[in-house]
C-alpha cells in the first residue's frame, strides 16, 4: 500500500525554499522549512513582556505603576497588587454578593465584621464576662446594622423566645 499525500508545497517564508506540508500541518499553519528559517525569523521581534511599559494609576491606592499596554488593552492592569484588586472587589461589586438573599451564618459574619466582637450585653451589664453574640432586634435578618443588638448567650435566648411560636399540642 502506498501513502496518499494530501497536502500542499509552500514557499518558506525566511529562505523561499519549496518544501511539502502535510494537510494537518496547514491547519496548523506551517510557514517555515526548518528550526533554523523559525528561528531566524524572530531576529529583531520583540517579545511581549520586553515591550515598553505605559505609566498608569492604580484604580484602588491612586499608586503610580508602569503596564504593558497589551495588559491595559485586554481589560488587565488596572491594579497594583492583589491586595489592591481584592479591595476592589469587596462588598456589592464582588462577584458572588447576594444582597437580600443572603445565609443566616453569612449574614452573621457580616454583622461581625462591620460592628466588631460585642463588649457588654445591652439588656444586664453584669453579664459583660459571658460569651457575646450579635442578636438580631426585628428576627428579619436585614442587612441593616442598627438592626443588631449585643447580648450575652443567656439573654440572647430568653429575647429569642418571646418571638417563637410553639405549636399547640
Amino acid at each position: 500500500m502506498s501513502c496518499i499525500k494530501n497536502g500542499k508545497f509552500i514557499n518558506c517564508k525566511v529562505c523561499k525554499k519549496s518544501f511539502y506540508v502535510a494537510k494537518w500541518q496547514i491547519k496548523r499553519g506551517e510557514k517555515f522549512c526548518s528550526q533554523k528559517c523559525f528561528g531566524l525569523s524572530k531576529i529583531g521581534h520583540i517579545p511581549w513582556n520586553k515591550k515598553p511599559k505605559i505609566k498608569c494609576n492604580c484604580l484602588t491606592c491612586g499608586k503610580v505603576i508602569f503596564k504593558q499596554l497589551c495588559r491595559i488593552k485586554s481589560g488587565r492592569g488596572k491594579f497594583c497588587s492583589v491586595v489592591c484588586l481584592n479591595r476592589a472587589r469587596l462588598g456589592e461589586k464582588h462577584g458572588m454578593w447576594k444582597g437580600k438573599n443572603v445565609g443566616y451564618s453569612a449574614l452573621h459574619t457580616w454583622v461581625k465584621r462591620r460592628l466588631g466582637k460585642p463588649a457588654f450585653c445591652a439588656f444586664n451589664k453584669e453579664h459583660n464576662n459571658r460569651g457575646l453574640q450579635w442578636a438580631n432586634k426585628s428576627h428579619q435578618y436585614k442587612r441593616d446594622l442598627s438592626d443588631w443588638v449585643s447580648l450575652c448567650i443567656s439573654c440572647h435566648k430568653k429575647y429569642d423566645l418571646k418571638f417563637v411560636k410553639f405549636p399547640v399540642v
